[in-house]
């Protein structure tokens, strides 16, 4: 009894070091992600000057890729990503066709970064509100469960002389 005891102790401690293995090596991707898509980004910058206009679909091109290598990152925001990228590309063919300036270009371009960022956020709250209220509904569920258990156990009465004690 006691072996088994200390087999599942064992057991449950490899697991939990294979989750901190699984998670350190995440995080170790993450960074290699981040270095790969910072490298690309300062190529692009040393590469492709960020004020002309008749070179901004190549440089959109070159960030786009850049930011794509991060796209693994993104988890389940990567279609807000995409949407992103798309929409930076678009802008840019607008600049270097003339219908945009630099200038309006860079203010649509960060309209719809904020419009990702925030439908993000939107994301992430609305996800953690559902958590909330799933661990409120099994916390309520745990307590009407403890209630109804401690009502209906049941009870056993001793009679010693004239007196009764019940439990």
């Amino acid at each position: 009894m006691r072996t088994a005891h200390i087999c599942t102790v064992l057991l449950g401690m490899a697991l939990a070091g294979c989750g901190i293995a699984k998670r350190m090596e995440a995080q170790e991707q993450a960074k290699q992600l981040a270095a790969q898509s910072d490298a690309a980004l300062a190529d692009c910058n040393a590469k492709i000057p960020a004020s002309n206009p008749k070179t901004v679909v190549a440089r959109v091109k070159c960030l786009n890729d850049a930011m794509a290598i991060r796209m693994p990152l993104f988890g389940t925001d990567q279609d807000l990503a995409l949407a992103y990228m798309a929409d930076r590309t678009m802008v840019a063919e607008k600049i270097e066709n003339g219908q945009m300036t630099m200038a309006e270009g860079n203010a649509a371009v960060a309209e719809k970064w904020s419009q990702a960022v925030s439908e993000s956020q939107r994301r992430r709250n609305a996800t953690a509100s559902v958590a909330a209220q799933q661990d409120a509904a099994a916390a309520q569920g745990s307590a009407a469960s403890a209630a109804w258990a401690a009502m209906n156990r049941p009870v056993t009465c001793m009679r010693t002389g004239t007196m009764t004690t019940c439990n």
